[in-house]
């Protein structure tokens, strides 16, 4: 997606997932769920605003294959689950299903770094970027 890759949605990384399933990046509030379930907006304590979006043009199966297991104004903390999708409706509309996290705010942050290898296996939990606040 041009909008990602282009960055206009904040800085950030993809990952091809291994199954449907969704864990939160960070700890805070939901503060958008999308109706169709594929994308999730979560605010943490200190104002980071992370995006956690399924997939390429997945809107456009209008929440088919989505469950969402979090609604507007939950708290969430770091690893619990958010959504699980299923990958074979994605795939066979003909869709990517690659997790794509931005942090949609990333302007506000002086430092960003990845801190796995392009390519590497990302387990759930493992610290995948480190931002620091600008000064």
């Amino acid at each position: 997606d041009k909008r990602f890759a282009s960055g206009s949605l904040g800085k950030g990384f993809a990952i091809k997932p291994s199954d449907g399933k969704v864990f939160a990046p960070i700890s805070g509030t939901v503060r958008q769920i999308l109706p169709t379930r594929h994308a999730i907006g979560i605010e943490s304590d200190d104002g980071v605003v992370v995006l956690v979006h399924v997939g390429i043009g997945t809107v456009k199966l209008k929440g088919e294959g989505f469950i969402s297991y979090v609604k507007q104004g939950d708290r969430v903390e770091v690893g619990q689950k958010l959504l699980e999708f299923w990958s074979p409706i994605i795939e066979k509309n003909g869709l990517d299903d690659t997790v794509l996290v931005t942090v949609t705010n990333s302007e506000k942050f002086s430092a960003f770094h990845l801190e796995q290898k392009v390519g590497e296996k990302v387990e759930a939990l493992s610290e995948v970027i480190t931002f620091k606040k600008g000064e």
